[in-house]
């Protein structure tokens, strides 16, 4: 999967959202991802959701997050993990732009990987390293 033709097939105007988790893996070449998660503002979520994007109430981290869903991609209008958060807007102005999109910046996505620790964010915090030790 290419997170970029992936992205683009959405035409979502590129102010109204983010990529988060590891897309920004995909972008850098660091890894290949199987999803894309995006950080979208409310009007486009409801937007989506009025279309008839798949709706549900997950739970991350103890608490409950609103996910709409379609094919590959998962879309969510807010974002947190231990230790941090930031809404579409806060997210959005801080993103580090790739190819005209934004996406989550590989420091936070660190960060955001060492909090939740689960086996593949281990995995994925020793090619961040690695990545960035060789830059």
């Amino acid at each position: 999967m290419n997170i970029f033709e992936e992205v683009e097939k959405l035409h979502f105007p590129k102010d109204e959202f983010m990529v988060l988790g590891s897309g920004i893996l995909d972008a850098l070449g660091i890894r290949e991802v199987g999803d894309v998660d995006l950080l979208i503002k409310p009007e486009l979520f409801e937007r989506l959701k009025l279309e008839g994007w798949k709706y549900e109430v997950i739970e991350i981290e103890g608490r409950p997050r609103d996910m709409l869903s379609k094919g590959v991609v998962e879309a969510y209008k807010d974002f947190w993990w231990e230790g941090g958060a930031f809404n579409p807007e806060e997210g959005i102005a801080r993103a580090e732009k790739i190819n005209g999109i934004f996406f989550i910046p590989l420091k936070t996505l660190l960060e955001v990987k060492k909090a939740m620790g689960r086996e593949k964010d281990i995995k994925d915090v020793a090619l961040i390293e690695e990545y960035l030790n060789s830059k």
